[in-house]
């Protein structure tokens, strides 16, 4: 909604995708939210194309795509399983596919997994609003924050606090980042300068946890901030963040 004045301007915008559709043609969209709703409701009515509509409980929910975990995935799955189900292909050959795709860089990649400890690689999640989707799908969190901030900060994510077991905030956004996180009640937080200090930190911090525990904790860098304060973009972010946890001596 920064970019619309209204709902319903970003509503006409969407159903622009589907605007040149013929009658042979066919539109996927999943209606999980009303937004949505409206959305299919909108190109039903304007449009000739044959319309399938999804909520993503109502597909694949039994199956454990390991690559690409949280519902957001899921979602995306589901529009590809339909896609291709359009074409002639079988559930076996659609799942079984989906299972070797790996994902991509820098979107919730699972870098390195140890028993006591996984490592994350969210670093595409350059605001809130991106970053939500990691928080939501974790538990054990030991999170990675910091950066140029954006515009809002961390305060959308407030919801998902409670999930995380420590919050290591640094560059620029830190001491921003710190005080929302404690002005929501929170105080299980580390405030550093670097990326670098932040990284080691959470790291052993996460894998001691996880040893005494023999819980599986997850060092998640998902930093709702901009990169250039330290790195050049995100990309270079994310590999260093991998680098550094396949080099790590625990």
């Amino acid at each position: 909604m920064e970019r619309y004045i209204t709902i319903d301007k970003y509503i006409d915008s969407k159903i622009r995708v589907f605007k040149y559709q013929t009658p042979h043609d066919i539109g996927i969209i999943c209606t999980d939210t009303e937004v949505m709703q409206k959305i299919t409701s909108e190109c039903k009515n304007k449009f000739q194309s044959k319309f399938i509509t999804y909520k993503t409980s109502e597909h694949l929910s039994g199956n454990n795509f390991l690559n690409l975990p949280g519902s957001h995935n899921l979602q995306n799955i589901t529009a590809a399983y339909l896609t291709c189900k359009q074409v002639g292909l079988n559930d076996e050959q659609i799942i079984s596919s989906i299972k070797t795709f790996k994902g991509l860089e820098h979107r919730l990649e699972n870098v390195l997994e140890l028993p006591e400890v996984k490592f994350i690689n969210d670093s595409k999640a350059t605001n809130a609003d991106a970053t939500e989707p990691a928080l939501k799908t974790f538990t054990n969190i030991y999170w990675l924050a910091g950066g140029v901030p954006k515009e809002g900060g961390i305060e959308p994510l407030s919801l998902y606090f409670s999930k995380i077991k420590h919050a290591f905030f640094y560059g620029q956004a830190r001491h921003e980042f710190a005080k929302t996180y404690s002005e929501a009640g929170f105080n299980n937080f580390t405030v550093l300068d670097t990326f670098k200090q932040a990284f080691e930190t959470s790291a052993h911090s996460a894998f001691s946890n996880g040893k005494s525990t023999s819980t599986q904790n997850v060092v998640l860098l998902s930093p709702a901030c901009a990169s250039f304060d330290e790195f050049k973009n995100y990309e270079q972010r994310g590999k260093i963040f991998g680098d550094m946890a396949k080099s790590l001596k625990l």
